[in-house]
Order: C-alpha cells, then structure tokens, then sequence
C-alpha cells in the first residue's frame, strides 16, 4: 500500500467515524422528539419575534389597545361538532403561545412574557383575555408588541385586536394565516357543577401542560359582578386566555386568574380559588353588535 493509499484510508476512517457520531446523536435526540424542551421554545419563539420586529412586521402595542374600545365583532365560528371524546393531540392544535415582547432597559434584547390564547376561524380570528393586552397600572414594563406562535412553531405577528370586555376579561384578535391552516376549536355549551374539564396552557414557560378537572361553583365576580366559574384544574402565569375543554373536546370556558385567600392576619394563604370564564361570553362577542 503506498503513502496515498494509506491517507484515502486514515480519511475515510475519520469520515466513517463522524457519520457514526451524527448517527448516535441524532438516534439519541430522537429519542425526546416528542419532548417539549421549554428552554429552547423560549429562547425560539424570542428571537423570532424580536426579528419580526426588526424587520417591521409587526403592530405596536399602543396600536393593538385601540381595539379594547370596541365591544363585539361579527365573527364566523366552524359549526360545533361533539368528537365523542377529547383528543389532546388535535386539540393542541389550536391552541397558541402569544408572545409579549419588552426591553428591560439594561441589555440591547427583547424579553418575552407569556400568555395563552386559541383559535376560533381559519381567517385568523382568535381569543385570549383583555388583560393580555391590556396596560397594567402596577406594571412598569413596556411592551413593544405580541406575536401568536402556533404548535408547529408558525409565528404570527398580532395585527388588530378587534373587540374586548374589560368585566368580562375578554378579547379577539386577529392575526394573518398566509399558506399556513390554522386549525380552529369549537365552541360548546356553559359548563355545569362538577361537569369535567381539560386544560392546555402555558403555565410558567412550561409549555402545553395539560391539567385536568371539574367545575367546583357558578357565581358572580365580586369586582365586577360578570359570570364566573371555579374549577378545580391547575393553571398558574402563563395561562391567562386558554380554552377550557370538556369531555367533548369543546370549549366551555376560557381562563382568567387565580384569587388567593389569606388567613385573619392576611399572612398565609388558606385558598386558591382558580376561576374561568363561560363560553357563553365568548359567543356573545362574537355575534357583533345587536
């Protein structure tokens, strides 16, 4: 075997070696394919909004409010269909990570803040809550604008919020689908005492956590006296505007905070009372103006 016989051997060695090596990693991140990696997803859904921003495809803040003003729209909704039984991979489908992006004032990046919201048409017609959108008097941060993200990673910059109630904690907005098929939910019926229901949200950037449930109590809000419903399903900060789901796989409720109760001295938490919204609220922004 002469000198150039004996290097094409050496290569081919190291090359065979290093397509074993991609083979092992691949095989061995294929293995958690199915795994949601909330660090990455953060790290993914940030940058890509933030280049949205650069590039100008977006809607500021300040512009998206001005739809908090009006009260319904006239929104086409797919016809409910009962699917016997809730398939969460589907349902999860419909459901979208939005995305509120801040600079902190310290570093040249944007931040993210999370939230929930879900799809109602594939025109692009979609609901969270009002205070998603909404500025909060307590809060000193500055958003720059939201950004939808759906569970193939698809991201949609916000572009109109088109109807809201502040009692209510509810809105629609829009986004622009392009060649994508966003995949609606389907709206279902109010929501009975001890009825079950599902949860997919966005808890604390741990994102798609499934809860599940059932309706504890019907009543009204003290604050406001709007319709409300505890349940007995587990969501925390992040989950603001997801759909609540029954058996079904239909929408019977959206989610909206959590009220905590303290003891006498109002120093150690006795409750946490985890409230949602009826659909039938929904519904009623979406009929348009009467």
């Amino acid at each position: 075997m002469n000198l150039k016989q004996i290097i094409t051997s050496i290569l081919m060695i190291i090359l065979l070696g290093q397509l074993n090596n991609v083979h092992a990693q691949n095989k061995e991140s294929s293995k958690y394919d199915h795994y949601y990696n909330d660090g990455v997803i953060t790290s993914s859904i940030t940058k890509k909004g933030s280049e949205l921003i650069k590039a100008g495809n977006f809607v500021e803040m300040d512009k998206l409010r001005i739809g908090l003003n009006k009260s319904s729209e006239n929104v086409k909704l797919p016809i409910t269909t009962s699917k016997g039984r809730i398939d969460l991979d589907a349902t999860q489908d419909g459901i979208l990570i939005l995305v509120k992006l801040y600079l902190c004032g310290h570093c040249p990046n944007h931040h993210a803040s999370i939230a929930t919201g879900f799809v109602l048409n594939k025109e692009g017609v979609c609901a969270t809550n009002h205070h998603v959108f909404a500025k909060d008097p307590k809060e000193s941060i500055d958003y720059v604008s939201v950004f939808a993200i759906d569970n193939q990673g698809n991201t949609y910059p916000v572009v109109e919020v088109l109807a809201a109630n502040k009692d209510n904690d509810l809105a629609l907005f829009k986004i622009e689908p392009q060649d994508e098929v966003l995949k609606p939910v389907f709206l279902g019926e109010n929501a009975k005492v001890a009825d079950n229901v599902h949860i997919i949200s966005h808890p604390k950037f741990m994102f798609y956590t499934y809860s599940r449930g059932f309706v504890k109590r019907s009543y009204l809000s003290y604050k406001e006296g709007a319709p409300r419903q505890s349940i007995s399903a587990n969501f925390d900060p992040g989950s603001s505007g997801a759909p609540v789901f029954n058996d079904s796989g239909d929408v019977v409720g959206v989610v909206t905070s959590v009220m905590t109760v303290y003891d006498k001295e109002n120093k150690n938490a006795k409750i946490e009372i985890r409230e949602m919204i009826p659909i039938d609220l929904l519904k009623q922004m979406c009929r348009g103006p009467l």
